[in-house]
């Protein structure tokens, strides 16, 4: 509930952008796949840019148009997801994906 009201805060002022750090970081394993699908959606009816910092690709590719790489403080690399919506985290595109991703790390 706190990861929801953090988000809500962040939305509720109508930003341009939104800012997110590992947001769903600390949650427990049923949680995270939840708040990725309503960040999804208030995504979609807000159109707001979201700059999501995450070490879990699964998560980065549900949510994101682009995934870039850092290393060293810089950036090291850039996909570009062309994944329809909704994502399917099960099914062998998004699969695929997540596996290019984790071989070019």
């Amino acid at each position: 509930m706190v990861q929801r009201a953090a988000l809500a805060r962040g939305l509720c002022r109508n930003p341009e952008i939104l800012l997110r750090d590992e947001p769903f970081g600390a949650l427990d394993g049923f949680t995270p796949a939840r708040l990725r699908r309503d960040l999804d959606a208030w995504w979609k009816s807000l159109q707001v840019t979201v700059i999501l910092v995450t070490r879990d690709i699964e998560e980065a590719v549900y949510l994101a148009h682009r995934v870039i790489r850092m290393k060293e403080g810089g950036i090291d690399g850039c996909f570009d997801l062309s994944l329809p919506r909704p994502r399917e985290p099960r099914r062998g595109n998004f699969q695929n994906l997540c596996r290019l991703i984790e071989e070019a790390i």
